[in-house]
């Protein structure tokens, strides 16, 4: 499923050099994404790799668009939304507003792209909850496009990082059942080697019993070795667990920050009287942040190279565990 949703206005007045624009600012996406066109209608268009060719010929009702979009808004999360037009109509923003405001929660991330310089302060009141960006020229949306992207780069390595590590920790629970049926099993005969022991009146049988006991209990001292070890893997890929969540739950913190702090620096940008100091204290703070969450990721990739080890490990302990059962099977082969 594609992570950004791009809406193009593709109204009459669209045509010629503003869609151009648009369509540079779109080339720049690395990954697919999901593509409507709104004009008097809405059409989806699916997921694409790059634009593909249209007419701007159509009329322009944002109403229409917000509606769907509100729908869409409310079924998906953390999603970054782009609207890419040169106008808008007439419509009921302060409905729209509240009506958004109830979905703020979702955690999507929208950008206006305000082609032609038009007002588009309704936009910004209805999406203030969602980290909203106006860019007002090709420059500002190639580079908050850009910059999103590497932003996404780095949330699909932290997700890749802490799915691995939840397939380690799967894999690892799994062997581990395995594992404890085969102690069952290892039980079950044992206790057959003791009863054949009881029951066996014949003084030479007796001694091979004996002897078949004493075969099994340095059997038993291997796998208690064995199950030691297994432990030990547990234990740790728990504790992989428990970090990982840590460092996830503080990259998500993290990337708030960093919302925050490009809103921050997008409304002062938009201001026309922009504090240049606190813009760099801005800017200062958001390298920062992106050095934490680089560092994160580090972490990250390092717990998962770790379980994968551990993963490692474990099949070496089975292959021992399964050396034990023969041993077992050929003592009650020589018992029987």
């Amino acid at each position: 499923m594609a992570q950004s949703l791009v809406i193009f206005d593709y109204s009459g007045s669209m045509a010629g050099d503003r869609y151009n624009k648009c369509r540079e600012a779109c080339s720049k996406f690395t990954d697919s994404y999901e593509l409507w066109l709104f004009g008097s209608d809405v059409q989806e268009k699916g997921v694409v790799r790059s634009l593909p060719a249209f007419d701007c010929n159509s009329g322009t009702s944002i109403t229409l668009m917000l509606e769907k979009l509100y729908a869409w808004m409310s079924a998906h999360t953390n999603k970054y939304v782009y609207i890419l037009t040169d106008g808008e109509d007439n419509y009921d923003y302060v409905s729209f507003t509240n009506r958004f405001d109830q979905i703020k929660n979702r955690n999507h991330q929208v950008t206006v792209y305000d082609v032609c310089g038009t007002n588009v302060e309704q936009l910004k009141k209805i999406f203030a909850n969602f980290g909203i960006r106006v860019a007002r020229s090709h420059e500002e949306i190639t580079n908050l496009v850009q910059n999103l992207q590497a932003v996404m780069a780095k949330d699909k390595e932290i997700i890749t990082s802490a799915a691995n590590i939840n397939l380690n920790i799967q894999e690892l629970m799994s062997n581990m059942q395995k594992l404890e049926r085969g102690a069952e099993d290892l039980k079950k005969k044992s206790a057959e080697i003791q009863n054949k022991s009881q029951n066996t009146t014949n003084n030479a049988k007796n001694a091979l019993v004996a002897g078949d006991i004493r075969m099994l209990s340095t059997v038993a001292d291997d796998l208690k070795t064995h199950v030691k070890e297994l432990a030990e893997h547990i234990h740790k890929l728990k504790k992989n667990e428990k970090e990982a969540r840590k460092l996830q739950i503080e990259a998500e913190e993290i990337q708030d920050s960093m919302d925050e702090l490009k809103s921050n620096i997008s409304a002062e940008l938009n201001s026309p009287l922009a504090n240049q100091q606190k813009l760099a204290i801005y800017k200062m703070d958001l390298l920062n942040k992106e050095h934490e969450r680089s560092t994160i990721i580090a972490k990250l990739q390092a717990i998962e190279k770790d379980s994968a080890s551990q993963i490692t490990e474990f099949k070496q302990l089975e292959n021992k565990v399964s050396a034990v059962q023969i041993k077992v099977t050929e003592t009650m082969k020589l018992g029987a």
